[in-house]
């Protein structure tokens, strides 16, 4: 049998025995035939063709009629193309059913249909199809581990978690995850977590936070370094189990969000598309960006002409002495004699209250302040003390009402260009963000001429009136 539209039903005279039951009343005879039509086509729809894979749901009537498997082919694959998953799978359907005998492709077909199904939201239906598509599968361990991958996630957003459990365990009994997974840390309603599933899930979210870090900066080696240091400190034996239980909490609500039902509401559903769109979006933008890699001597030429944007301004470490409410700067002034005096003295006034009680000194640690920019400690401007050299202090407090001090200046850096070599990863960032400005303007000229893309011009307002 092939698999060419359904079963023809037909019944012809019953048997004498059946007509002789029950004097062969039309009411009986009538329960007999719907009984065997029922069974018919329960059979027709469950029972397994010959080569042991059940069945494809029979197409809607004169659905593909006429058209051969090869035209419907096509068809699904336009329907593709066109981002309209639920009808590619049902013209796929269409194909398979209108071919005179079933494809050699069969399972990569109905892996593809539940694939489909998946897309457009329908996790029923591609269940159903990933189920066909294992048992036309038996030979093809690649494809089935594939099929394996995402029945299981149907089914979780199908709220199925006993069925996701017994799946995962039939696939261990058969050996289809036997190797590779490393020790359990971790048990859930008959679900494990292994040691792989962790590293899985921490290579993903250091991805993330990479994608979210780079803004228009291509991947590079610079990249590739942040994401070997990100994984290294999620390694870190208290990192990974804050990790771990961060994992457990999202995995447990988002469990009994969807046996509530909570995924099916329309508000939901609507932030799911927004955040849909938004990824691909992104994904796109990722995608030009990647056409941005930069040679030493493209990011050498970029320093040169870009010089002032990689100099590093005039800095000082500055040491503070606070001076409390009321109190006059020039009577502590004309206690200090020396810089080691002034370092004693902030160091008292530093220190905790038992230490501010017996006169004992600690060591303040001292303030990097930058020119042109506030001061952390004085929450303003420090630029005054730039006029002073190492080793010596204001004549009189700096700084707000509520943050009166005087400084002492115990370093100075004064302002510098350095070499390439030195701030190359600066040259790199800056390089990527203004090539990556100028290749987003460029892409988005040409979707809108693609597009035909037409902004109208708000009306103007009627001459002497205000308008709306």
């Amino acid at each position: 049998m092939t698999d060419a539209g359904p079963p023809v039903l037909s019944l012809g005279e019953a048997p004498k025995n059946l007509r002789a039951q029950g004097g062969g009343g039309p009411s009986t005879w009538l329960a007999l035939c719907l009984l065997a039509l029922q069974a018919a086509t329960l059979a027709a729809l469950f029972l397994p063709r010959q080569g042991g894979a059940p069945a494809l749901p029979a197409a809607p009537p004169g659905a593909g009629a006429g058209r051969s498997g090869e035209d419907l082919r096509a068809v699904a694959l336009k329907l593709e193309e066109r981002s309209l998953p639920a009808e590619a799978a049902r013209a796929w359907e269409q194909a398979v059913a209108a071919e005179a005998s079933p494809p050699a492709d069969r399972a990569q077909v109905l892996y593809r249909i539940g694939k489909l199904h998946a897309d457009a939201g329908d996790f029923e239906r591609a269940a159903g199809a990933l189920v066909r598509a294992e048992l036309a599968a038996p030979a093809d361990a690649d494809l089935k581990a594939k099929i394996g991958q995402r029945l299981v996630e149907c089914l979780r957003r199908l709220g199925r978690y006993g069925e996701v459990g017994r799946e995962l365990s039939r696939r261990v009994e058969v050996g289809g995850d036997k190797t590779g997974k490393g020790k359990i840390v971790a048990t859930y309603a008959g679900e494990e977590l292994t040691e792989a599933d962790v590293d899985r899930a921490l290579e993903r979210r250091v991805d993330q936070m990479l994608a979210l870090q780079a803004g228009l900066a291509p991947a590079g080696p610079e990249r590739a370094a942040q994401r070997q240091a990100l994984l290294e400190r999620f390694a870190e034996p208290e990192t990974r189990n804050r990790f771990l239980q961060d994992l457990l909490q999202t995995e447990l609500l988002c469990r009994r969000a969807r046996e509530l039902k909570l995924d099916q509401d329309d508000e939901f559903r609507e932030a799911s598309r927004s955040l849909e769109e938004k990824l691909l979006a992104d994904r796109l933008v990722a995608k030009e960006l990647e056409k941005l890699q930069p040679t030493d001597v493209d990011l050498e030429a970029h320093y040169k002409s870009n010089a002032s944007d990689f100099a590093l301004p005039e800095t000082a470490r500055v040491l503070w002495l606070p001076l409390v409410s009321g109190e006059e700067a020039g009577a502590v002034l004309e206690r200090l004699k020396t810089a080691d005096d002034f370092r004693a003295e902030a160091g008292r006034r530093a220190g905790t209250a038992e230490g501010a009680a017996t006169g004992a000194a600690t060591q303040p640690v001292p303030e990097e302040i930058t020119r042109g920019r506030p001061s952390t400690k004085l929450h303003a401007s420090a630029d005054a003390l730039f006029a002073l050299a190492a080793g010596e202090w204001t004549k009189a407090a700096v700084g707000p009402a509520n943050a009166r001090c005087l400084g002492l200046v115990e370093e100075k850096t004064p302002a510098r260009t350095p070499p390439f070599a030195e701030v190359r990863e600066r040259v790199f960032r800056h390089y990527a963000e203004r090539k990556g400005r100028e290749l987003m303007g460029a892409l988005v000229q040409d979707l809108m001429g693609r597009y035909d893309v037409r902004i109208q011009a708000p009306e103007k307002a009627p001459a002497g009136g205000s308008g709306k």
